[in-house]
């Protein structure tokens, strides 16, 4: 088990881990394992075909995507709201329990008590464990907390279909201030600096050529990202977090506490209900109990334990399988991918690409690798130095980006080449796709409230600006749920 003392980035609280997990679910989907598409070929497509548009939450909307809605009313025949649904109770207590779990119901069975088998939410992967889904139940919290502002809300009048354009606001609001958090909250802290910089004041027409060898472009998601780049927050994980002030649990635990793997425990008790200033600074007058990991080549433990990871074969956990995956796709290797990146870098006078940076040497690259590997070779069963030549040659993508972030930054961010493989993939997403309200390249943006109070108006929709959010960070966010839906002073703590 890692250190926490050394091991705990204090740049990015875990909050971000699982933000993080949200937005890769919101980049791709796809429905079969790579260790189960024949003779290991790239079969199956990804099926987000909007990205970063929270489709992860909304799926195809109310009435493509009903069991994630709420009825607005007793005859049903419209939906607005995202579902929550009830935690569960202690013995003895009384009186309706607090909404603040993702819904769930049983499948079919005569039992008296069924189990909750079946999450109502739009990707069921979004319950992996219990802390994502406890995320995910947070960003339902925010579209209802906007549904609530605008004029009349779910009772938006004696028509039915009046109240679309309410759904409408408060999708656009969400996703808005989702895309400006991703930028400003979440990439600020994990990319390399110069990397978000450029990023920052790019266009559509200032990114990498799709068609060339930087991936991530515009018309898709590359298996760089998806195989390679994302994997590092795989490092990012704690063995083990503190829930709220009453409960601490292993990731392990978590990764059990999900309506697949324990259904007869759902839904989710108070011991499993987050209060966000563990996980995120600015919530409490001390920092975030909980700290991602530093991004470096190590999993903790329950990662690489196999026991709650189905793989291609027995006896593989997740780290495992993060190398299997890149072995199995057809990634374009580090070496090809420094040169084709630094040579269109150079081609569109992007010169500080890679700042620099030593690794960005081939010949200092392969020493560096070399050195790491050898020093961490086992004495008692070494390493082959044929083999330590052969990976530091050639090294498997998700291994090098965590190398890179520990050798350029200690783990505290990625490096260059791990975050321009996200940056291509997020900014051009965003780019290409801009939202409504959204104004690539211009940098500065518009300030967040005129923003939502342009895309209400561009609905013809009342809302009080002054109960708007009016930065786009995770805190100020999780302050304006707390506001809108009466959590201050909730039991269990929210904030």
């Amino acid at each position: 088990m890692p250190d926490l003392e050394r091991e705990g980035n204090p740049a990015i609280p875990s909050g971000y881990t699982y933000l993080l997990q949200l937005a890769a679910h919101d980049c791709v989907q796809t429905p079969t394992p790579f260790w189960q598409m024949p003779q290991g070929r790239v079969a199956a497509r990804n099926g987000r075909m909007a990205r970063l548009r929270l489709d992860t939450l909304y799926g195809l909307g109310p009435f493509a995507s009903p069991h994630a809605y709420a009825p607005d009313d007793a005859r049903d025949i419209t939906r607005s709201a995202l579902r929550l649904g009830p935690m569960r109770r202690p013995a003895g207590a009384t009186g309706p329990a607090p909404q603040r779990d993702i819904a769930r119901v049983s499948g079919p069975t005569d039992a008296a008590a069924p189990p909750l088998t079946d999450p109502l939410i739009c990707d069921p992967r979004n319950e992996d464990h219990a802390i994502l889904a406890q995320m995910t139940a947070l960003w339902h919290l925010v579209h209802n907390a906007f549904l609530g502002l605008s004029s009349g809300g779910r009772a938006a009048g004696p028509a039915d279909r009046a109240r679309e354009p309410h759904f409408a606001w408060a999708r656009a609001a969400t996703t808005l201030v989702y895309r400006r958090i991703l930028r400003d909250d979440l990439l600020a802290r994990l990319l390399h600096g110069p990397v978000q910089d450029r990023y920052r004041r790019a266009t559509a027409a200032d990114l990498l050529d799709p068609d060339s060898a930087c991936p991530g472009s515009l018309p898709g998601v590359a298996l760089e990202f998806s195989h390679g780049a994302m994997r590092a927050a795989h490092s990012m994980v704690r063995p083990e977090y503190r829930i709220n002030a009453a409960a601490r649990h292993g990731i392990k635990a978590a990764l059990r506490q999900t309506s697949a793997r324990g259904a007869a425990q759902m839904p989710l008790g108070a011991n499993w209900i987050i209060r966000w200033s563990d996980f995120f600074d600015g919530l409490a007058p001390t920092p975030a109990a909980n700290r991602s990991l530093l991004i470096k080549p190590r999993y903790i433990a329950a990662l690489i334990n196999p026991e709650l990871f189905e793989g291609p074969a027995p006896g593989h956990g997740l780290a495992m399988q993060d190398l299997a995956s890149a072995a199995t796709v057809p990634l374009w290797s580090v070496d090809a991918l420094h040169d084709a990146i630094a040579a269109q870098a150079a081609r569109k006078g992007w010169t500080d690409a890679f700042d620099d940076q030593p690794l960005a040497d081939a010949a200092y690259r392969h020493a560096a690798l070399a050195a790491w590997l050898a020093a961490r070779s086992n004495r008692f069963d070494p390493l082959p130095a044929a083999d330590i030549a052969s990976l530091a040659a050639d090294p498997p993508l998700p291994f090098y980006v965590l190398f890179e972030a520990e050798h350029t930054h200690g783990g505290a961010r990625l490096g260059p080449l791990g975050s321009i493989l996200l940056a291509e993939t997020f900014y051009g997403a965003m780019l290409g796709d801009p939202l409504p309200g959204e104004q690539p390249g211009q940098w500065p943006e518009p300030a967040l409230r005129p923003a939502l109070l342009a895309l209400a108006g561009a609905l013809g929709i009342t809302v009080a600006a002054d109960r708007l959010p009016d930065q786009a960070m995770m805190p100020a966010l999780i302050r304006f749920v707390a506001r809108e839906h009466g959590l201050e002073a909730a039991d269990p703590a929210f904030l």
